[in-house]
């Protein structure tokens, strides 16, 4: 269910007034505190003394300058989840431990059903969501939602631990949705505004904006990429080349080619392994593997959860015919079609784990689905000719690597209009509008730590342009031009020893195209923070 399919009964939220924020952070200390002994806690603070200390917390207090020397103003600007009316964490979770009350609208995760994916932290455009390095589950502020409803406590303690800390009252909490409240009645009356509109997720919490004349908008340094996690790049690179290989596979059977019934369970056998290999290397990227099969829970509304469900589905497919051939009794083509129908879904799933994700505009197109679909035919197929050349299958690989020379540069010319495409993109979001501070200089001083954090860890490679570019070429020249050039020389001179030599070649090319992929990813939650991009 999406947040926006959610009904509540009340809104309850915080308004900050910037106005009156003096930055003294015991907002952060009071809600370290009372989560850390509470039942959202322990709130892990790791190698505190160390040279690299971290720790996860709940609400962070940032510091900006607006204008330039002598004519400066200093703004904190503390931040926390928004609990957006439609939150973009909750549909994308595939397990459904993030959910939004209809009680109250507060966006909570459930722990033990947190699988530790970090999905639910590339979707939040805000950059709410931190990793429990110790539990290894997503955390995020719960509005103290074990402190607002204790009876125990006397009336004007049930309120949420930064709120009762704030000495200026720059703090207030309640329900947006009641039009005589404290909060509605500020908002209303001060001109409240939430965060980065542009995205429509229409957060709950709202600022009070700061007496600063307005500007017009100056566009900041949209920061660095994210931080490519390898297990990702090995797996959906294997599993691309694996579908690849099965649908060439299968199309080439459908058609009439006459093949060994040794050859294809050879590369059927293969197949399984790189598939395998490749849902071996997904778990490593999840906080709690022993809670993966909770992943196809949330199918209606998770990509995530529909690729867990579709993957192994075509695994089994690949390893029922495997075992037919290996039998005797032959390549059944309803089963082989099944096969085709399965990879085009699992390359559908796949993309759209990252296609759906609107704040990142490098993702969020159709050619993320095409890319997909291509690198891993042309992988695949490219594949399959070397095995043709190993198995001595010569009529097949003669027929086989036009196809793989076609599918190779159709690839090349699909990432490159992608990669025409991101270079020329202009971030929706801005500075001003992920802080409402309307000044158009405007710098951070302080990210609201002093330390390192999930955020800035998962969401930021710290790699120079220099790299970024080399990588580019990279992936270029060994992904798909060198390859191209030895199937092509290959087919026409006769000289097949080049095809496996293509596949040699093409491997770290694939993998340096997956790492940029994600690593020219830029997040908008990387405008918090301005002092590490």
């Amino acid at each position: 269910m999406n947040g926006a399919d959610i009904t509540v009964a009340k809104q309850l939220a915080l308004v900050i007034d910037l106005n009156v924020c003096v930055g003294c952070h015991a907002c952060v200390t009071s809600c370290k505190q009372w989560n850390t002994s509470g039942a959202a806690g322990p709130l892990a603070d790791l190698n505190a003394y160390g040279a690299n200390p971290t720790g996860t917390f709940f609400n962070r207090v940032q510091t900006y300058e607006a204008g330039s020397f002598p004519d400066t103003q200093t703004v904190h600007f503390p931040k926390s989840c928004l609990h957006c009316e439609d939150p973009p964490c909750v549909p994308v979770c595939p397990t459904g431990a993030s959910y939004k009350r209809k009680q109250d609208g507060i966006v909570l995760v459930d722990y033990d059903k947190c699988i530790g994916c970090k999905y639910c932290s590339w979707a939040c455009p805000y950059g709410a969501r931190e990793l429990d390095e110790e539990r290894q589950v997503m955390t995020k502020c719960t509005l103290c939602v074990d402190r607002i409803y204790d009876e125990l406590l006397p009336p004007e303690d049930r309120k949420p631990a930064c709120v009762k800390a704030c000495p200026t009252g720059a703090r207030l909490f309640g329900d947006v949705l009641d039009p005589q409240s404290e909060v509605s009645v500020a908002i209303r009356e001060r001109g409240g505004y939430p965060l980065m509109p542009e995205w429509e997720t229409r957060p709950a919490n709202q600022y009070l904006p700061r007496r600063i004349t307005c500007c017009r908008g100056h566009r900041q340094p949209e920061g660095i990429g994210m931080n490519p996690a390898w297990s990702v790049i090995f797996f959906t690179t294997l599993a691309g080349a694996a579908q690849g290989m099965v649908v060439t596979l299968a199309l080439s059977k459908l058609a009439g080619v006459p093949l060994g019934a040794g050859f294809v369970a050879g590369v059927l056998l293969i197949a399984l392994g790189m598939l395998l290999a490749s849902l071996a290397a997904s778990t490593l990227h999840l906080g709690h593997p022993e809670r993966a099969w909770r992943a196809v829970l949330m199918w209606r509304t998770s990509w995530l959860s529909r690729e867990v469900i579709v993957l192994p589905a075509f695994i089994a497919a690949v390893a029922l015919w495997w075992w037919m051939v290996r039998s005797g009794q032959g390549s059944s083509r309803w089963l082989m079609i099944a096969c085709i129908a399965l990879a085009a879904l699992l390359w559908l799933c796949t993309a759209m784990i990252y296609a759906c994700l609107r704040f990142i505009q490098e993702w969020a197109h159709g050619l993320t689905l095409v890319n997909y679909v291509l690198i891993g035919l042309a992988s695949g197929c490219t594949l399959l000719a070397a095995l043709a050349v190993w198995r001595h299958e010569g009529a097949y690989l003669l027929a086989l690597a036009p196809w793989a020379l076609g599918l190779t540069l159709a690839a090349w010319a699909t990432r490159s209009l992608a990669l025409q495409r991101n270079a020329g993109l202009k971030p929706k979001s801005t500075l001003q509008s992920a802080t409402g501070i309307r000044h158009p200089l405007l710098r951070q001083h302080s990210m609201g730590m002093s330390a390192g954090a999930f955020n800035t860890r998962e969401f930021m490679h710290g790699m120079g342009l220099g790299l970024l570019q080399r990588v580019r070429w990279v992936l270029h020249g060994l992904g798909f031009a060198l390859p191209a050039l030895l199937v092509g020389v290959g087919l026409v001179s006769g000289a097949h020893f080049l095809l496996p030599l293509a596949v040699l070649v093409q491997v770290p090319g694939l993998l340096a195209e997956r790492w940029f992929f994600f690593a020219q990813a830029r997040h908008p939650q990387n405008l918090y923070y301005q002092v590490v991009a």
